[in-house]
């Protein structure tokens, strides 16, 4: 058998160089044996690809790329395909992994130096990966077809019609159409599952090929090919197989923890991974009141908003950020003939390197953030800083690599970025001043002070590198890293410099309108609640909103209702016990009567959140100006009637304390709190059924029911979770041990 085998292996080696690849690539390729921490993101990078690779084929057998299907066939795989959930927030958790281990994985390419000579055209297969890699996210990102898909694509696709002279042709060309529609989001489907994979692909066994023929970086940027034994093989390297593929089986199965911790019990991360405005399906004719690409565009979209100026003629604000957010992502290309220094390693290099390469990384976070919030003036004025230090810090990188130089060049770039940040910081902070004076808010200074304090450091750092000095590079490999003490110290100024300027600029407002957030915690284990609410829902709600994408007989089985009890209670109407929780009414006739159709609930608990539907339904108050009488205090101006009414009475406004519009209370200047005529709510003359603690419970239930059937699947996915835990506990213990073994003589 073992000759037979050791035959059919020669005879494929001698046609197909499977061997020779095998030592080219694995067994006797040497890298260096003191990689760090920062080298797992490359494995972590492929291992991720995989993953998208594989969940994207499942979910296309049942994904409709059609305008009309393709919101519908997403929730069809949520809720009815067999672990159609847990496959799309694989894939849909996949993306942003896969840009946070990029973006790591770039942070240490800078760190190290890993984009400097021989390795200048692996960093620009890189950079290209991470080009194509943005395309393949922005067009996944428009195919669930939800609201933010749908006007994330018009502005995203609408930025090309800055482009003059031949804009608005090239934004049709993208479209397919006049407008984004299904044509739009069957070409972009086209390309998300076939022509990008292919490009993505190719471009990672490039990167590879060229890694592996110039050989890995390490954290020193020691060339381990100078020093070989008397065979030819590197004296500070060792065979990445087995050594780094049982080293990186440990920080894959730590990787996994956290990967299968969001997938299982957060795969929204707050709206950061899956926007809760995604849970509503795409309508052209209802804008969001904040459009903001997903997280890992945020920084370029923060660049694009932050150009505010017009140069004249077709040099628009627009076509300019368009310009500076492209600009953006080409300027890494040149980054290995920006870096002068003699070391490649940050280690090596002299104290301002160093502080740039953090400062740089704040910017980013920064940008990050603020390209999620909506625009006011600090956060614009923030922007336009942080921009303009990601510029400098490349246009300036000749100068503070050169550490013990000055240049006259360095010097003109140097003063020009700081005189651009300084003249940001004082316009704003004039007109800031000029407007306060009308509306009586007071100014936040921070914004401009840190401004000028960036400005000022811009404009010191030719002679700040004149005064620094590089530390001499070893002739080998060393198996110690930094100082931990400069190692912490560079984390904390790092989240110093990332979170105070975003701290100091003022939070967003509450999440409930002018009422406080009564807090809700919704518990979908517990079956008698969710039985209760389900009568709510189909006694009060259902005359109007529907559950379209749910079915009678998944809720009846999940909270443990006889097919025929369900079919005989809470089903008014000649519906089947298969069938989707739809409602009679016509969305032409509820348009007719209620001036728009009433939605989805269960998508309003995902979009919302189960807080605010909860504080929602106990803020109803009389208002006779309304055209149903009753107003809200958490959506003001609400068209719907107040449903519960019979059972809370009718609320009218009464004294309570003043809120902002943080939900906090407002107090003077003595402390005391201040009262607004509609501080609180109270039941008049009107009577419910329920006094105001059975009716909170009641809507509790109600809420909690929507919850559920907002994600059916929730509960068991979470039960998974646990057991995959278990499965990874297990496998972390053997990695550790294996690598353990094979590395306890490597020295």
């Amino acid at each position: 058998m073992t000759n037979w085998l050791a035959g059919l292996w020669g005879w494929i080696d001698e046609r197909l160089p499977v061997q020779r690849a095998w030592d080219t690539h694995m067994g006797k390729y040497y890298a260096p044996k003191n990689f760090n921490f920062w080298y797992f993101f490359g494995v972590l990078s492929l291992l991720v690809l995989v993953n998208q690779l594989l969940t994207g084929i499942w979910l296309t057998m049942n994904y409709v790329p059609s305008a009309e299907e393709a919101f519908a066939s997403v929730e069809y795989i949520m809720r009815d395909v067999p672990y159609g959930d847990t496959l799309r927030y694989l894939h849909s958790t996949g993306a942003s992994a896969f840009f946070i281990v990029v973006y790591l994985h770039m942070f240490r390419g800078l760190m190290y130096g890993s984009y400097r000579a021989p390795r200048e055209l692996v960093w620009i297969f890189g950079m290209f990966i991470y080009v194509a890699l943005m395309a393949e996210a922005f067009l996944g990102y428009v195919l669930p077809w939800g609201q933010m898909s749908y006007w994330g694509a018009q502005v995203i696709v609408n930025l090309f019609g800055a482009i003059p002279y031949v804009g608005e042709d090239l934004v049709q060309w993208i479209r397919g159409d006049y407008l984004i529609s299904g044509a739009t989001l069957n070409r972009f489907f086209a390309l998300h599952v076939v022509a990008i994979p292919i490009v993505l692909l190719a471009l990672v066994v490039l990167h590879i090929l060229a890694l592996h023929e110039v050989g890995s970086n390490n954290p020193d940027g020691v060339e381990i090919k100078k020093n070989k034994d008397e065979n030819g093989i590197p004296l500070d390297g060792i065979p990445f197989h087995p050594y780094y593929t049982v080293h990186d089986l440990v920080g894959i199965t730590v990787f996994l923890f956290a990967f299968c911790g969001v997938v299982f019990f957060a795969p929204e991360m707050g709206g950061m991974f899956l926007e809760h405005a995604n849970f509503e399906q795409a309508n052209g004719l209802k804008t969001p009141e904040h459009i903001a690409p997903v997280w890992y565009f945020t920084p370029f979209y923060a660049v694009l908003r932050a150009v505010t100026f017009d140069l004249g003629g077709v040099f628009t604000s627009k076509l300019l950020g368009f310009v500076a957010m492209a600009a953006a992502i080409v300027v890494l290309f040149f980054l290995p003939w920006l870096d002068k220094a003699k070391s490649k390693s940050v280690r090596y290099k002299g104290m301002l390197p160093k502080v740039m390469l953090i400062k740089f990384a704040a910017c980013f976070v920064i940008l990050g953030v603020l390209g999620l919030k909506s625009p006011t003036v600090e956060r614009t004025l923030l922007a336009q800083i942080s921009t303009l230090f990601y510029f400098a810090f490349f246009f300036s990188m000749p100068t503070w690599t050169s550490a013990g130089r000055k240049s006259f060049f360095g010097i003109v770039i140097c003063i020009a970025f700081a005189i651009w940040t300084a003249y940001v910081s004082a316009v704003t902070l004039i007109s800031s001043m000029h407007a306060a004076e009308g509306s009586g808010h007071g100014v936040n200074l921070f914004a401009y002070i840190y401004g000028f304090a960036v400005a000022a450091f811009i404009a010191a750092i030719p002679w700040l590198a004149a005064r620094d000095a590089e530390t001499p590079v070893p002739e080998r490999v060393q198996m110690k890293g930094l100082n931990p003490v400069l190692v912490w110290g560079g984390l904390i100024l790092f989240l110093a410099l990332a979170f105070v300027p975003l701290k100091a600029i003022g939070a967003e407002g509450g999440a409930c309108g002018t009422a406080a957030c009564e807090h809700f915690e919704a518990d979908v284990s517990d079956k008698e609640s969710l039985q209760r609410g389900a009568q709510v829902f189909m006694n009060f709600c259902m005359g109007c909103h529907s559950a379209n994408y749910s079915r009678y007989e998944r809720v009846a089985d999940d909270l443990g209702i006889p097919h025929q009890l369900m079919l005989d209670n809470l089903v008014f109407s000649d519906q089947k016990i298969g069938s989707l929780m739809k409602i009679s009414m016509t969305p032409e006739k509820s348009k007719q009567w209620f001036g728009a159709t009433p939605p989805d609930l269960s998508l309003v608990t995902r979009a919302r959140s189960s807080e605010w539907v909860y504080n929602f339904l106990i803020n109803f108050y009389k208002d006779d100006s309304r055209p149903t009488g009753v107003n809200n205090k958490v959506f003001a101006n609400v068209g719907m009637p107040h449903v519960l009414m019979e059972l809370q009475g009718l609320a009218e406004c009464a004294p309570g304390p003043k809120l902002d519009s943080h939900g906090k209370v407002v107090r003077d200047h003595l402390g005391d709190t201040k009262n607004a005529p509609c501080g609180s709510l109270v039941v008049g003359s009107e009577k419910g059924t329920l006094n105001d603690e059975e009716y909170k419970s009641t809507v509790y239930d109600l809420v909690n029911f929507l919850t559920y059937v907002a994600e059916p699947g929730a509960e068991k996915r979470k039960k998974t979770g646990i057991f995959v835990f278990l499965f990874l506990g297990v496998l972390l213990v053997f990695t550790w041990l294996l690598n353990r073994e094979y590395w306890k003589d490597v020295h």
